[in-house]
């Protein structure tokens, strides 16, 4: 804009002089030459520094533009921090999987050995006292679901076992996410009070019972290959109540005998206190 400015300045003074020259007589006309020289050179001097100025403008805002190395070790330093703490939680909560903090070595056999077989065994005998229909893990061997059938004599062993080792999985999974086999999921010694060891069991409790939820879906989905929802048909519907029926009681046996136990197992540090 500048150079256009000043050509259209040069062009507009050649023009008035050229006119005064026309108008002039020879004489006469010779001062406004030398005027005509020093408004050029007038104009030229006053141009370039104003192109400088606006390279040295282009140069700044080129260095303003590159990166200061300063100020990306000073955001990598804040960052750091911030990083490490990521790296750090997502290292503590897979080595609670890969490497648990086991206090006593004793507490997961306990535990498998509960939830497979204590926990199983107490709800078939509750069913069987009272009659209720056979859920669809003990079936397969069991008189084909009949309902009231007397089953043969250890027909409930082996499904027992079978569907309580998966029972047995859930727990441990979720233990091990709430890490449950710490000394302070089960101590209440030192007036340390139940608190606690009442967080951990519902902390596992929930975990184990979504594995369990999601192992019942994946089960679904293996026997009608697809997924299913309410509403398809009378089949699918009584097959989905069903289902729902035994995750609800798995998950209110498992809870009544794995709690007692936990409990069980934290009073027995609390009577170290009394000892002399």
């Amino acid at each position: 804009m500048m150079k256009v400015l000043v050509c259209f300045a040069i062009l507009v003074t050649d023009i008035k002089y050229s006119t005064a020259f026309q108008c002039l007589p020879p004489m006469a006309a010779a001062p406004l030459v030398r005027d005509l020289k020093l408004t050029r050179a007038i104009s030229t001097s006053n141009y370039v520094p104003s192109s400088r100025t606006n390279q040295l403008s282009l140069s700044r805002k080129d260095d303003d533009n590159q990166d200061d190395p300063d100020d990306d070790k000073q955001k990598n330093k804040r960052d750091k921090p911030y990083q490490e703490d990521q790296q750090q939680g997502s290292k503590l909560t897979t080595d609670r999987f890969l490497s648990p903090t086991i206090d006593d070595l004793g507490l997961p056999v306990a535990d498998t050995l509960i939830a497979q077989i204590v926990a199983p065994s107490l709800q078939v005998f509750w069913l069987s006292l009272n009659r209720a229909p056979l859920p669809t893990w003990l079936t397969l061997t069991a008189n084909s679901g009949v309902l009231y059938a007397q089953p043969t004599q250890g027909a409930f062993l082996a499904p027992s076992l079978i569907h309580g080792a998966g029972l047995a999985v859930c727990w441990i999974g979720g233990a091990l996410a709430a890490r449950s086999f710490e000394s302070d999921a089960f101590n209440v010694s030192g007036g340390k009070g139940y608190g606690e060891v009442v967080k951990r069991i519902i902390q596992a409790g929930s975990f184990a019972t979504g594995l369990l939820i999601f192992g019942t879906q994946l089960d679904l989905l293996f026997e009608f290959g697809r997924f299913v929802q309410p509403g398809v048909d009378e089949l699918v519907d009584f097959r989905l109540l069903q289902a729902g029926v035994e995750v609800r009681n798995d998950v209110v046996f498992e809870a009544a005998v794995l709690g007692s136990w936990r409990l069980y197992r934290a009073s027995l540090t609390a009577e170290l206190d009394n000892l002399p």
